[in-house]
């Protein structure tokens, strides 16, 4: 899920239910946490696509040595 927000999105409901799991004396508060955090994730999102969409799509290249950056790539073409 690194480097791509909407996977994050994805994963975030089953962490909150771990939490809670773990500690149900927290579950409002694992709640709050992840819905705050579901928005911010929205934004960054589409801060990412207005970012890389104002690059030229035959001009898009990006080198790394780590992994982790081939799902950014997936997730903004």
């Amino acid at each position: 899920v690194w480097m791509d927000p909407a996977l994050w999105a994805q994963a975030l409901p089953s962490v909150r239910e771990a939490l809670t799991a773990a500690d149900p004396a927290g579950a409002e508060e694992f709640s709050r946490n992840a819905a705050a955090y579901a928005a911010e994730l929205t934004e960054l999102e589409a801060y990412v696509r207005r970012a890389i969409g104002s690059v030229p799509a035959d001009q898009r290249a990006l080198i790394t040595a780590h992994d982790a950056f081939h799902y950014l790539a997936r997730a903004t073409g």
